[in-house]
């Protein structure tokens, strides 16, 4: 739930809107960790160069969000709070959210989630050379396991592996997943 709450705000705060069919998909997804305002430039000018190169564009809210939560009262609950709030949309009217970028409810780790709703899609390809580079870039970089339903975890819920995160156990119920799944881990 809390990633669709995340998306809309996101599209929100983009000025933008989601697709309207409801049947959104995270792809893949990993975490970039944001320790200084380097990784934070170098981040945005990979999306940005994402977004150029396959016919998209990138709306940077960053600077709203951080002007939205000054305004908030200081009791705000801090899963609003966020650092980095990037969208990158495919079309002239913001049709397809193709890419999200957020720290929120994880800060200064920015998860970077593809989306695909099953229309026009950025190409697996294109997606791979983006992970790629953000490897290159972040070698601390970890993937975010994806849900069978398209969905993500709660950071809160995953432990660091050298395969990249993976779910505990203990909270594979929450996510309906079995107790063999892939994707989690015992320790």
């Amino acid at each position: 739930m809390r990633n669709a709450a995340t998306l809309a705000l996101l599209a929100l705060a983009c000025g933008c809107s989601p697709s309207g069919n409801g049947s959104i998909r995270t792809v893949a997804a990993i975490e970039v960790p944001l320790d200084t305002k380097a990784d934070y430039d170098d981040l945005i000018r990979l999306m940005r160069r994402l977004a150029d190169d396959n016919g998209m564009h990138a709306d940077d809210a960053s600077e709203k969000w951080a002007a939205f939560q000054r305004s908030l009262p200081a009791d705000e609950p801090v899963d609003t709070r966020a650092t980095i709030y990037l969208g990158v949309w495919r079309g002239s009217r913001d049709d397809d959210l193709e890419v999200s970028v957020s720290d929120m409810l994880h800060l200064q780790r920015a998860w970077v989630t593809f989306l695909q709703d099953g229309r026009e899609d950025l190409p697996a390809a294109q997606r791979e050379q983006a992970l790629a580079a953000i490897k290159r870039r972040w070698p601390n970089a970890q993937s975010v396991p994806v849900l069978p339903s398209g969905g993500q975890p709660h950071a809160e819920d995953l432990r660091s592996t050298r395969q990249g995160y993976r779910i505990i156990a203990s909270a594979a119920a929450r996510y309906g997943l079995p107790a063999t799944s892939p994707l989690l881990t015992r320790h």
